[in-house]
This record gives C-alpha cells, sequence and structure tokens, in this order.
C-alpha cells in the first residue's frame, strides 16, 4: 500500500468519525424524548447506506465494466484501488443520508426514514453522483455535468446539496413540527435538549472534515495541505460572518450562531477546497455563514421547519460553495479550459440538475411512499416522544417525565417520582418530591384550616341562629311580661286606691257621728271596730302581693345579670339531693320519686338546681291526693342535646290551659286551690333558653303531666353569654 493509498484510507476513517459528530450535533439540539431515536437513526442510516451503495449505487455511480460486470454485490475484482474507492465514497454516501435525519427530526417514523435512507443511498445520491464524477464513457449519463465543465472537488453539491434537497422535498411532505409554529406566522423557540453535546458534534464534524475535503486529493501531497489549511480557515470565518451578523440583529451572540457558522464554511470551502487562496477561502467561508443565516429566515417566513438548520447549512452553503468556484477558483487549477463566465454557467447548471434531480425524485418517490407507509408519527407519538413510541426505550428523564404526568393526571400530592442516585435527573426528582412535600404539607394546613374555619362558621351561624331564637323569644317574652306586669300591677293597686277611699268616706262618716248626739259615738266605735280593720287588711294583702311581684321581677333581672358558671355536673347527685329536700312532704304523702342514672354533663350548677327544682316542687303540688303518687326523673339523648324528663301522675293540665302555662303570672287553670302565682314555669323556660336549649311539656288530665328540657352540649354554644 502506497503513501497516498494509506491517506486515502486514513481520509476515509476520519469521514466516518463525522457519523459521530452528526449523532452528537443532532441529539444536542433536539428535545431530549427524541434523543435515542436521533441516535439509533444514525447508526441505522449509515447500516442502510453502506449496505444499499454496495448493492447497488456504486454500480449506478461509476458503471458495470469497473465492478466486474456485476449489478449487484460487486466483489470489485479484488482491485485495492476500487475497494479504496469504495470505502471513501460509502462514507461520502454515509454522510449524505445522515444530513437528511436531522432536518426531519423529531416527527419522522422509523420505517419511513428506513425508505428515505433506501432511496437516497441506493438510487438519489449514485446518480447524481455518476453525473459529476463518473469517468467518461462509464455509461450514458456518467460524467455528464464534468463534460461541461462542473466542477465539485469533495461534494458542496453531491454530498451536501443532494441532503439538503432531499431533506427539503421530506419537509413539505411532513410538515412542521407541533408548536413550532403559531396562526400568525411567528416562530416558536424550541429549545436544545443539550448543547454542550452539540458543539461538542461540532468540533467532531470539523476534525471529520478534514478527511472529508483532505482525502478527496486522493494524495498526500502539497496540495493536500492547502485544501486541508482552506477548510481551517473556511471554518473559522464561517463562525465569525454568522456570528457577527447574528449578534448585530439579536443583540446576543447566541451559541447556534458559532455552531452553524463553522459548519457553513466548511461545506462552503468544500467545492471549491483546493482551486481556491487561503485569503479567498476565507473570504467564501465568511459570506457562507451569512448566507446559512439567511436561508435560516427564508424557511422561518415560509414555516419551514428545520431541526437543525441542515437545509441553510449543507443546501444554503453547499450551494455558495458549488457557485464559488467559477468566481473565486483558479481557472487553471480547475482545468476545465472554461473562461470565468463559463465556469460560473457550468457551476449553475450543475446546482439546478441536482436541485431538479434530487427534489423531484425524492418528492415524487415519497409522497407515493407516504401512502403506503406514513413518514411521520401520529401527534400522540410526537408528543409523548420517539424514543418510547417508536422505539420502546425509556431513560431516567422519561420516567420522571412520565410520573409526573401521571401525577399531574390524578392530582394525588402523596405520589412521589422515582429518583435515580448519582445523576443529575436524579437531583432534579430529589427536589421535584422536596417540593411536593412542601405542597402536601401547605395543602393539609389548607385543609386543616378549611376545616376549621367551617366549622367556626357552621358553628357561629348556629349560635347566631340560635341568639336569633333567643332574642326573638326574649322579644315575645318582654311584651307578655309587659302585659301581664302591667295588669297585675294594675289590679292590686286600683284595690289599694279602692280601700283608701273606702277609708276616706269611713273616717268622714266617723268624724260626723264624733260631731252628732253621744249615742252616735257608739256608730262610731263599731265603724272603727270593723270597717277600718278590714280595709287595713285588704291594703296590707295588696301590698304583699305587690312584694311578691316586685321580688319576681327582681329575681327575673338579677338571673339576666348574673355570669354563667360552666362547669361539669353530675346530675344523678343533683337530682337526689333536690329529692331529699323534699323528704318531709314526701313522707306525709307517701310519694315514691325515682331518679334514674342521669349522666354526667357540661352546664350551670345554679340554672340546674333551679329547674330540677321548680319542676319536682310542681310534679308533688299538683299530685292527685286520691291515689299514690309517682315521679319519675329520667334522661335521654338527642344530637348533641341531653334531654331530662320529670314525669308524674298528678292531676295534669286542662286543654284550656295549656296554651299559656309558660305564660308570667298564669297557672294550670282550674287548680286555685293549689297555691302559686304563675312565675315560675315562666322563669324556669326562661333560663332553659338562655342556655341554648328549649322547655316542653306533655299532659293529660287526670292522668299526669311530663316537662323536658334539653341542655346542649356543644362547647361553642355553651360560651359564657
Amino acid at each position: 500500500m502506497t503513501v497516498d493509498q494509506l491517506w486515502v484510507l486514513i481520509a476515509a476513517f476520519l469521514v466516518f468519525i463525522m457519523q459521530a459528530g452528526f449523532l452528537c450535533l443532532e441529539a444536542g439540539l433536539t428535545r431530549a424524548k427524541n434523543n435515542i431515536d436521533i441516535a439509533i437513526k444514525n447508526m441505522v442510516d449509515f447500516v442502510v447506506a453502506v449496505t444499499f451503495f454496495w448493492l447497488i449505487g456504486y454500480t449506478l455511480m461509476y458503471g458495470v465494466d469497473q465492478v466486474g460486470n456485476q449489478i449487484f454485490f460487486p466483489d470489485f475484482n479484488q482491485s485495492p484501488e476500487l475497494i479504496l474507492n469504495f470505502l471513501f465514497q460509502v462514507m461520502f454516501c454515509g454522510a449524505t443520508v445522515t444530513i437528511l435525519s436531522g432536518a426531519i427530526a423529531e416527527r419522522t417514523s422509523f420505517k419511513g426514514y428506513i425508505v428515505i435512507a433506501v432511496l437516497v443511498s441506493g438510487f438519489i445520491y449514485p446518480i447524481f453522483g455518476s453525473l459529476v464524477w463518473s469517468e467518461e464513457g462509464a455509461g450514458l449519463i456518467h460524467g455528464a455535468l464534468a463534460n461541461i465543465g462542473f466542477y465539485d472537488f469533495a461534494g458542496g453539491t453531491v454530498v451536501h446539496s443532494v441532503g439538503g434537497w432531499a431533506a427539503l422535498a421530506i419537509l413539505f411532505i411532513i410538515g412542521a413540527r407541533s408548536g413550532r409554529f403559531n396562526e400568525d406566522g411567528t416562530a416558536n423557540r424550541i429549545p436544545a435538549s443539550n448543547l454542550p453535546l452539540a458543539t461538542l458534534g461540532i468540533l467532531i464534524l470539523w476534525f471529520g472534515w478534514f478527511g472529508f475535503n483532505g482525502g478527496s486529493t486522493s494524495e498526500f501531497g502539497g496540495g493536500t495541505l492547502v485544501v486541508i489549511l482552506n477548510t481551517l480557515i473556511a471554518a473559522c470565518m464561517g463562525s465569525l460572518g454568522l456570528l457577527s451578523i447574528g449578534w448585530a440583529i439579536h443583540k446576543k451572540p447566541e451559541v447556534d450562531l458559532i455552531m452553524n457558522g463553522i459548519l457553513g464554511g466548511l461545506v462552503s470551502i468544500t467545492a471549491c477546497a483546493s482551486v481556491v487562496t487561503p485569503a479567498n477561502a476565507a473570504l467564501i467561508g465568511f459570506i457562507g455563514g451569512i448566507i446559512v443565516f439567511l436561508v435560516e429566515n427564508l424557511l422561518i417566513r415560509f414555516q419551514i421547519d428545520d431541526a437543525v438548520s441542515a437545509i441553510p447549512v449543507h443546501l444554503g452553503a453547499g450551494v455558495w460553495g458549488t457557485l464559488a468556484v467559477g468566481v473565486f477558483g483558479r481557472l487553471d487549477v480547475i482545468g476545465t479550459g472554461l473562461s470565468r463566465p463559463e465556469q460560473v454557467l457550468a457551476q449553475l447548471v450543475g446546482i439546478a440538475v441536482c436541485a431538479v434531480w434530487t427534489f423531484v425524485v425524492a418528492s415524487v418517490v415519497l409522497r407515493i411512499t407516504n401512502r403506503i407507509i406514513p413518514i411521520r408519527v401520529s401527534a400522540e407519538a410526537e408528543q409523548i416522544g420517539l424514543n418510547i413510541s417508536e422505539h420502546g426505550a425509556r431513560t431516567d428523564l422519561v420516567d420522571l417525565l412520565g410520573a409526573m404526568e401521571q401525577q399531574s393526571m390524578s392530582r394525588d400530592l402523596t405520589v412521589r417520582v422515582p429518583i435515580e442516585p448519582f445523576t443529575q435527573i436524579g437531583e432534579i426528582a430529589s427536589y421535584y418530591n422536596r417540593v411536593m412535600d412542601a405542597l402536601q404539607e401547605t395543602q393539609q394546613a389548607l385543609q386543616n384550616t378549611n376545616a376549621d374555619l367551617e366549622l367556626r362558621v357552621a358553628d357561629r351561624t348556629r349560635s347566631l341562629r340560635d341568639a336569633n331564637q333567643r332574642l326573638k323569644l326574649a322579644n315575645d317574652e318582654v311584651k307578655s311580661f309587659a302585659q301581664s306586669v302591667s295588669h297585675d300591677l294594675r289590679s292590686p293597686l286600683a284595690g289599694i286606691r279602692g280601700f283608701i277611699s273606702e277609708i276616706r268616706y269611713d273616717i268622714e262618716d266617723v268624724v260626723e257621728l264624733l260631731d252628732a248626739p253621744i249615742h252616735d259615738n257608739n256608730d262610731a266605735q263599731k265603724i272603727f271596730d270593723e270597717r277600718i280593720p278590714e280595709s287595713l287588711t285588704m291594703i296590707d294583702d295588696g301590698i304583699a302581693r305587690l312584694d311578691m311581684l316586685t321580688g319576681n321581677i327582681l329575681q327575673i333581672a338579677r338571673e339576666e345579670r348574673r355570669e354563667h358558671n360552666i362547669e361539669v355536673i353530675d346530675t344523678q347527685n343533683l337530682a337526689e339531693s333536690i329529692v331529699n329536700s323534699h323528704t318531709s312532704i314526701i313522707r306525709e304523702k307517701d310519694i315514691m320519686i325515682e331518679v334514674d342514672n342521669l349522666p354526667t354533663i357540661q352546664s350551670d350548677e345554679v340554672f340546674l338546681t333551679q329547674v330540677f327544682s321548680n319542676l319536682v316542687s310542681n310534679a308533688i303540688k299538683y299530685l292527685d291526693p286520691n291515689r299514690k303518687g309517682h315521679i319519675k326523673i329520667y334522661a335521654d339523648y338527642k344530637s348533641n342535646d341531653v334531654i331530662f324528663h320529670v314525669v308524674d301522675n298528678g292531676l295534669g293540665i286542662a286543654e284550656s290551659s295549656k296554651k299559656r302555662i309558660f305564660q308570667l303570672f298564669r297557672r294550670a287553670g282550674e287548680h286555685h286551690h293549689i297555691e302559686g302565682n304563675g312565675f315560675g314555669l315562666y322563669y324556669v323556660r326562661t333560663m332553659v333558653r338562655r342556655q341554648g336549649g328549649e322547655m316542653w311539656f306533655n299532659s293529660e288530665q287526670n292522668a299526669g303531666t311530663t316537662f323536658s328540657f334539653s341542655v346542649p352540649q356543644n362547647k361553642l354554644m355553651l360560651e359564657r353569654v
């Protein structure tokens, strides 16, 4: 093997390394949910390219006579030269196909992409390559463009423009990624997943490009060094060209400007690296960077979504670099014998033929294919990402996003995402779980606060409702009280006033009798002895009744002002002590009294003592003297209330008296022979209502009466009033 052959072999390996550069670049510039799909396609398209370029492509490109008259599976006649040429050209073919994967990334089905790779590597690329690089006479079309003077040193058109035109044709078929453009035509920037990885891809491509361009010399010598120098300078100037215009317009040095500028310079110099000076290479690269910027904005204007800017870089800069052969190329080195205008025209013809051939064939074949095998994935598949939808692949990021998605759907804040230790995603998951912990604690606190507020509102509402009810009852009682008091006070006052008038008349009669004859004095004495004492007694009874009435009024006033003391009370002991205070009369009348396991409650002891004392006294007072008396005290429960009952088998209450039994100074109907003032029941019911309870009765005449009252056990209702 000669030095020249060794160099070409090394250059082929350098071009192969560019596959890794394309993989890193495309995976870094696209979203993480598609990076596995990108990696797989970059490997598979090279596998497909090698297979089909060997199967049929190389024969189509160089003619049957060069591969032992075999159309399929050439063995190259064991010729080292043919094998070396195949190895170098198959790397170019692989690079051409890989250009497509980046442009149409994140929405292309795996099956559809394989069809695209087969079409480009097995048919489109070798046919156009035969027009430029095949020897004259190898076939009908072989060397056709070369024969008119078209010059493409290392594939500015054959490789990069073919890839760019094919990508453009496919983009017209599959359309933009979901969400890339708005209805008004404005574009949304889809962020890259890993820019450091993408920049590494640029450096790998740059390194491989030295073999891409340098190996195209087919020899290792001074010309090879010039090509490598031009390649280096053009790459740097391309980056400066795109950076300068992009920075001036966007007002910031974006990383993609630097990266795409380097690629734009490399592609621009590919077609003319062997025929221009380093100074011209610098200018060509600089302009190439600007052209990348202009084509990128043109695509956005027409809403063409190129995921990695492959078309601006490979098609835009490829066309410019091919045209630069005629504009800047040294005609003596090109060796076509054409003048500069003729060379420019030859370059334009080659560019046009490439456009028509690649774009038309790709459009027709792939539109037909798209009807059979959809090239674009479904919207759902695109949404979840091609890693999962196309390959069922999972990553820690995918697992994290999946867990977060499930949690967002279930709205269960107790769910925690899995943590992959010692990874960045694991750190994100850890912090996410901490956020969820805080959210759960906050939610629980809010729920507790809300429940407490609801309870407080309910209790306050109930308290206000009960207070309003008590106020209404109090107003009604005030009216009744005022009417009763005015009536009952007016009656003894009127009696006293009448008795005083009688005494005045009696005294006048006595005075007249004293002035009369002596026998009339006996009549005066009789008046003093009989009439005056009787009237004075009546006055004394009226005053006593007034005293009783005012005492009762003062008792009500004292109860209204008294501060209630809520405490724990054993009502069994309380009731038994009240019963024991009536021991003498119980024995005298032979009364049986039962106190049936009364509960321990929270209430005011003075209040309970007053109520039980009144009810027990009334029960004893109104027993039927003709049968053995029986009184029972017991309790039951309803909701939050304790209900006490005092039951007797006494005289009962007549139907005509039931409506006024709780009225002030009203007594139980027909039983006027029983002492009482009609104040007690009114008083104790008022006390019950002040505690938030209620009092009622059931009675049947000559059978007995049951008085009942409720005592609330809700703490808020037992607050001091």
